[in-house]
């Protein structure tokens, strides 16, 4: 099993959409942020309760999709948490799909239903200061980093299956 991450999910949301039709893995990528759990209640969980109920309601969903077959993509922040981490190593492949905050903020957009980017006069400098902030907490969780600046989609998805089909 593979457990993938990303800051801000800006690599993670392209290439688990091809991971989900790459036919060694097809049907086999399972999105944290697409949970019941998760998408019911993340389109207004900054305003109403805040990133730390957040973050509790992903821990839980990462708890229940650790022993399922397959490719794992987590929120960004699901590093923070030494739990997560744990869970997420001891079953799986954690790798970290790495880039410059220039080219997250070219993957991420307008930043549109990303609170941590909302009110942001620049989401490059935004995703910088994440990244400077959660940097250590990848390195920490991830048993692989994949550079993602420069590489296509395809040529990234095909690491990560290969990846998985060696894990």
């Amino acid at each position: 099993r593979l457990v993938i991450a990303d800051v801000e999910q800006a690599a993670l949301d392209a290439t688990v959409a091809e991971l989900s039709e790459y036919g060694e893995v097809e049907g086999r990528v399972l999105d944290v942020s697409d949970a019941d759990a998760v998408e019911a209640f993340a389109a207004d969980i900054f305003d109403r309760y805040g990133e730390d109920e957040f973050r509790l309601v992903e821990s839980e969903v990462i708890l229940e999709l650790a022993s399922a077959d397959g490719i794992i993509a987590t929120g960004g922040g699901a590093v923070l948490s030494v739990e997560n981490v744990e869970v997420m190593r001891s079953t799986g492949r954690v790798v970290w799909l790495d880039a410059d905050p220039a080219t997250l903020a070219t993957r991420v957009g307008a930043a549109s239903g990303r609170p941590l980017l909302a009110g942001s006069a620049s989401a490059g400098d935004r995703l910088a200061e994440i990244l400077e902030d959660r940097r250590e907490a990848y390195e920490r969780a991830a048993h692989v980093r994949i550079d993602t600046n420069d590489r296509g989609r395809e040529d990234v998805v095909a690491e990560v299956v290969g990846l998985w089909t060696t894990s």
